[in-house]
């Protein structure tokens, strides 16, 4: 009897952990931060879906521009100064570094796939340079590192993901900032018939680092990762990863309208 009294114990013990109908849990980088979930068009943040994972959950695993296949998850468990992370086994075909996302929801999460456009053009250089501008820094040189057409909200209007940096030699995450400095994402997109500029990670610097600061104070880099829809409503997010000093952290944007929203989900390390 005693044996039997373990055996149910545990069947419900592990019942109560297991994701609930409904609930998908979503992981970022081939690290597999656990972002935390979806469940019922809401976002759920870490703390509420690590206790529900046991191992053995499957994703659907995808890189900005493709889906990859299925993937296997662990129990998520922290590491060091890290967010929770789960050790994912990858499909065959993955190269290194080609996960960005993955869900355990049924749903494609990639419906539209961002088509990369030329980086020359004068009219989304004109669009950084512009905001640059506004922000103290007139005459910046601009280069523009990511620009992507796709239509976020499935509405058949598309926008614009830009991602620029500044072009200067040794500019990165291990050298100063110096003033004209920066690193942004930002969304070109049309409301109320209008082209709108709307920031979602920006970084800039006016002044040249002091020495006296730690570490010498490298500038905070953002990167466009990609665009997917992880609640499958439809709509896509926007994830991107800021990459500071000694630290590393990825976050996800819903857009709606001229507004973009930080979603619950996030994840990230020391390095």
């Amino acid at each position: 009897m005693k044996m039997w009294w373990m055996v149910w114990l545990f069947a419900c013990l592990s019942a109560l952990a297991t994701p609930p109908a409904g609930t998908a849990p979503i992981v970022g980088g081939e690290r597999a931060f656990l972002y935390g979930g979806a469940a019922k068009g809401k976002w759920l943040d870490t703390a509420t879906v690590q206790p529900m994972l046991t191992g053995g959950e499957r994703y659907r695993l995808y890189s900005a521009a493709r889906f990859l296949g299925i993937g296997t998850g662990s129990a998520a468990r922290e590491d060091g100064g890290t967010s929770p992370c789960i050790a994912l086994t990858l499909p065959a075909g993955v190269k290194d570094g080609e996960v960005v996302v993955g869900v355990s929801g049924a749903w494609n999460a990639l419906p539209r796939v961002p088509k990369a456009q030329d980086l020359s053009q004068k009219t989304y250089q004109d669009v950084v340079r512009e905001l640059l501008a506004r922000k103290g820094l007139p005459g910046a040189p601009v280069r523009l590192k990511k620009l992507w057409r796709l239509d976020l909200e499935g509405d058949g209007v598309e926008e614009v993901l830009i991602e620029a940096a500044t072009p200067r030699a040794g500019f990165g995450r291990e050298t100063p900032y110096k003033r004209g400095d920066y690193s942004l994402v930002l969304l070109r997109k049309v409301v109320n018939g209008t082209a709108r500029t709307i920031p979602l990670a920006l970084s800039y610097y006016l002044h040249d680092a002091s020495p006296d600061l730690p570490y010498h104070a490298p500038p905070i880099i953002h990167t466009l990762q990609g665009a997917f829809d992880l609640n499958g409503d439809g709509n896509m997010e926007v994830v991107i990863r800021s990459d500071a000093t000694a630290e590393r952290w990825d976050s996800v944007f819903e857009i709606h309208g001229a507004t973009p929203k930080a979603t619950a989900l996030s994840g990230g390390d020391w390095i």
